[in-house]
């Protein structure tokens, strides 16, 4: 399973609060993740592939790359150990 999480750094303060707690949840469980501006030219164009409207929102792929779930908001971290 892969978990990428769409940020905007500069002006998202759950963004910002949520990053810690994101990526050492990933790590505890062994989850690869990647962290994705959606303000720079690969976040836009995934943000607009799978309908980002909010951030920080996550996207919860499985081993053939399909969109298996979603969370969205400062506490959608906890929603990683319900894919895994």
């Amino acid at each position: 399973m892969k978990v990428i999480m769409f940020e905007a750094e500069a002006w998202c303060k759950s963004c910002i609060a949520m990053k810690p707690f994101f990526k050492q949840e990933c790590e505890k469980l062994g989850v690869d993740y990647e962290i994705v501006d959606v303000e720079d030219d690969k976040g836009v164009e995934m943000s607009t592939e799978y309908q980002i409207r909010n951030v920080p929102t996550l996207l919860f792929f499985d081993d053939n790359n399909n969109v298996i779930g979603r969370a969205s908001g400062s506490n959608a971290y906890k929603d990683i150990e319900k894919y895994v």
